[in-house]
Parts: structure tokens; sequence; C-alpha cells
């Protein structure tokens, strides 16, 4: 137990030690990074659950909280993740990697701004949310890929912990706000492509680090 307790206090202080150094030399990097990070964690999962309140079919007795689901409608637009990752893996180098992320939310943004206008038709919905979806899903895998280029190796890790970190408290804050209870689709489209804008512009603030040499 002792052992446990010294090796803890230990990876705690080098822990604190890398963070130190991170603020210290690369402080707007790791804020801007965390920042859009953030967003990635709301978008990604609140895009998600968009999908599925717009697949949703509530009952029509007193039971507000029975729903079935439009599942092929639903499992269409999921294939759009697999059609994401295509076009990331072809744009994240002849694009490059702010490019190509910044254009996946701009492109994603445009699809919820146009959502709300298209929810009583069904196949425009489901071409909006496709397409949305895809985009998310590509800006999801292009920042995964670059993040790590825009630190040195030893601060890589702690970087990615803090961003990821980040993330995994807009994916928390996406479940209370985008289950269709909070915000309604028209207002979650909203909140979410806002939130986008926002990250788009930021990303533009990173460093483009295609063909880079890894330090």
């Amino acid at each position: 137990a002792s052992r446990s307790s010294v090796t803890l206090r230990e990876s705690l202080s080098l822990f604190t030690a890398k963070f130190r150094l991170l603020a210290r030399t690369l402080p707007r990097r790791a804020a801007v990074a965390s920042a859009v990070w953030t967003v990635m964690g709301i978008s990604y999962y609140g895009v998600t659950l968009v999908v599925t309140s717009v697949g949703a079919r509530r009952g029509t007795d007193d039971d507000d909280l029975r729903c079935s689901f439009d599942y092929p409608f639903v499992f269409s637009i999921f294939v759009a993740e697999l059609v994401g990752l295509l076009l990331a893996f072809v744009a994240i180098d002849r694009l490059g990697r702010v490019a190509s992320l910044a254009s996946a939310y701009v492109i994603a943004l445009v699809c919820l701004f146009t959502l709300p206008g298209v929810l009583g038709q069904t196949d425009a919905a489901l071409v909006v949310l496709f397409v949305g979806l895809a985009a998310t899903t590509a800006g999801s895998g292009i920042l995964w890929t670059m993040t790590p280029e825009l630190f040195p190796t030893p601060l890589r890790a702690t970087a990615h912990t803090l961003v990821f970190a980040f993330s995994r408290l807009g994916a928390f804050a996406s479940g209370y706000l985008f289950d269709g209870a909070t915000l309604s689709v028209s207002q979650s489209c909203i909140t979410i492509g806002t939130l986008m804008l926002i990250a788009a512009i930021l990303t533009l603030d990173l460093p483009e680090t295609s063909h880079t040499r890894l330090e």
C-alpha cells in the first residue's frame, strides 16, 4: 500500500510538472485545442442525439416516455460515420489539417442550421442529417490525428490527456442538453451549430502540421 501511495504521488507530481510546463510554453495552443476538443465532445454526441430524436416516433398514449424508432431511417444516417472517416482520410493530407477540420465544421453547421426547416420532410431530413453526421465524424477523426502533432514529445501525452478530458466534459453535457427534453430539436441544432462555428474559427488559430516531423 505504501509503495502504491508513493507511485501515485510521483505520477501526480510528474503530471503537475508537465502541466505547468505546458501552460508556460504553449498556453495559447493548449487553450485553443482544449476549446476545440470541448466542442467536438459536445457536437459529436449532440448530433447523434439529434439523429435519434428525429428518428423517434412517440407513442399515442399518455405515456410521453414511450416511443419507437424508425430504425431504417436511423441506420441509414449512421452509415455516414463510415463515409466521414473515408472523407477525412482523403482530405487530411490534400487540404491540410486546419483547412480540413474547419471545412468539416462549416459543412456540419450548415446542415444543422438547415435541419429545422426540413424536419417535416423525411427524405430531406435524412440527407441533411447524413451529410451533417459525416462532416462531424470527419472533424472528429481529423482532430484526433492532428492533436499529437501540435505538441512536442515531452508534453504530448500530457496535452492530449488535457484536451481529451475537456472533450469528455462536453460529451457529458450533451447528454443533458440534447436529450430532447431540455432543448427541442431546432434549439439543439442552433446551439450545436453555433458552437461549431466558434470551433471552426478557433481552428484557424492552430498551426498547420501536415508533413511536420514530430520532435
